[in-house]
């Protein structure tokens, strides 16, 4: 409300420049410093209720950790869609500890999307195993 009653002010004030500034036209020592005055309050005014209607919100809370174990619980179960969440997890943990490691071929990701669950998840447990012996 307090902003709202400044930008009114500052319009008032705005306005009352400008007409002071149009009847002493022909008058610059006084039409000058008006007409500043005019521009400043009607800037003011402007940056007042422009700031008025902005909306900060808040950054969204990042994903808690807890939530990533349910999230691999669910890919486990979701066939080859969950196939795909859980080789990106396990690259993504590849990453975090040797960032020189490159990424699965096409070829080799879609033998995994397409094996059969028992040999997929050898795949996983060798992984795995392979970035705890890496740590």
């Amino acid at each position: 409300m307090a902003a709202r009653g400044l930008a009114v002010l500052l319009a008032a004030l705005a306005v009352l420049g400008a007409v002071v500034a149009f009847l002493t036209s022909s008058e610059l020592s006084a039409a000058v410093p008006a007409a500043v005055l005019a521009m400043a309050a009607a800037s003011g005014a402007a940056a007042v209720v422009l700031a008025g209607s902005t909306r900060f919100r808040a950054p969204p809370d990042p994903p808690r950790l807890q939530d990533a174990p349910v999230e691999l619980l669910d890919a486990f179960r979701s066939g080859r869609l969950g196939r795909v969440t859980l080789i990106g997890a396990l690259r993504r943990l590849d990453r975090a500890f040797d960032e020189h490691r490159g990424s699965l071929s096409v070829t080799e990701e879609e033998r995994l999307l397409a094996a059969p669950p028992n040999e997929f998840l050898g795949w996983v447990e060798a992984e795995l195993d392979r970035l705890e012996a890496s740590t």
